[in-house]
């Protein structure tokens, strides 16, 4: 993508920034759209990020008069499994409650609405914007350095190839009673197994990027090449959500 000071994008887009004034309540988080703001790309690449993306995400994920997305799923019927066979990301909150629930499969090329290839580009061009460029004294989090595998997602959101050979993408929605729609946080990083991973909470979803040399240990629940194209979807949205709030912020969840 070129990287021109002529143009206006940056972390997000434009058409997010609107967004998130219609949805975000909280002063100082409304105010989070003056702070990102850098000159990145051109005109022509934020057009290609939104139509290839955001539009759909925009479209689909929660917002107060509804949650599109989950609508689709719910009228699917999924598969059922416990959730002690699934990533340890979503096992860790039900250990702390001493019990573990059954995670919902679904698989999303079944489901008629769901663009698998803008629920794809969102996040990796999320977390690509928000490598290339040094967000501080703005954002809470780390800075992410994609080393290796930044030319890789560039290529691919450039349309050039594929979705990267060494990535793994999960995407996770609520199930069941469900309050922190409203949330986003920028990416961060988290430990996975032996690898790191990235997680961007975006209004009722949750993504995480993996990028690893052995990205086949990560596929049975990749959203681009896991068999049916799963979508996880967990009964402990609510306080995996607050947990991670937590860690970013250095706010108990009680202080919310």
């Amino acid at each position: 993508m070129a990287q021109e000071s002529t143009g206006f994008n940056f972390r997000v887009s434009a058409n997010l920034l609107r967004l998130i004034g219609q949805e975000l309540v909280a002063s100082d988080d409304a105010a989070v759209s003056k702070q990102v703001t850098a000159h990145l790309l051109c005109r022509d690449c934020e057009h290609r990020i939104n139509v290839n993306g955001e539009k759909w995400v925009l479209k689909n994920c929660w917002r107060k008069e509804g949650f599109p997305l989950a609508s689709m799923l719910a009228s699917a019927k999924p598969e059922e499994v416990p959730a002690q066979v699934l990533p340890a990301t979503l096992v860790s909150v039900a250990e702390q409650k001493g019990d573990f629930p059954r995670v919902k499969i679904f698989h999303a090329a079944k489901i008629p609405g769901i663009d698998l290839s803008a629920l794809a580009y969102f996040p990796a061009s999320i977390l690509w914007r928000t490598s290339i460029h040094n967000w501080k004294p703005f954002s809470r989090a780390d800075p992410i350095k994609l080393g290796p595998y930044e030319e890789e997602m560039r290529k691919y959101l450039m349309g050039i190839t594929a979705f990267p050979r060494n990535a793994a993408l999960w995407v996770t929605v609520p199930s069941g009673e469900f309050w922190a729609g409203g949330f986003m946080m920028e990416p961060f990083r988290i430990r996975l197994g032996d690898c790191f991973a990235y997680r961007l909470l975006f209004l009722g979803i949750v993504f995480h990027l993996i990028l690893h040399k052995r990205p086949q240990e990560f596929q049975q629940q990749c959203l681009v090449r896991g068999a049916g194209n799963p979508i996880m979807a967990t009964s402990h949205f609510n306080e995996w959500i607050m947990q991670d709030a937590s860690r970013v912020f250095g706010r108990e969840p009680d202080q919310w």
